[in-house]
């Protein structure tokens, strides 16, 4: 697999809940699980507010 960055490195909600998102402390793409990341606080943070809201959204959908 060889990751592509996207314009203005948005994120992309996967179907399995997974969230793709350029990691800033890492300097390199991750892909992890929405509840991973909401726990990542300096990643999450890191992230626009359009950003975490999709991201708590797609978070709220798997836990229901």
């Amino acid at each position: 697999m060889n990751p592509t960055i996207k314009p203005h490195q948005e994120i992309t909600i996967h179907k399995d809940g997974t969230i793709s998102y350029f990691s800033i402390y890492l300097q390199q793409w991750q892909r992890v699980s929405a509840a991973a990341l909401v726990n990542k606080h300096d990643d999450f943070a890191a992230l626009t507010v359009s950003d975490r809201a999709k991201i708590n959204a797609a978070f709220r959908r798997l836990v229901a």
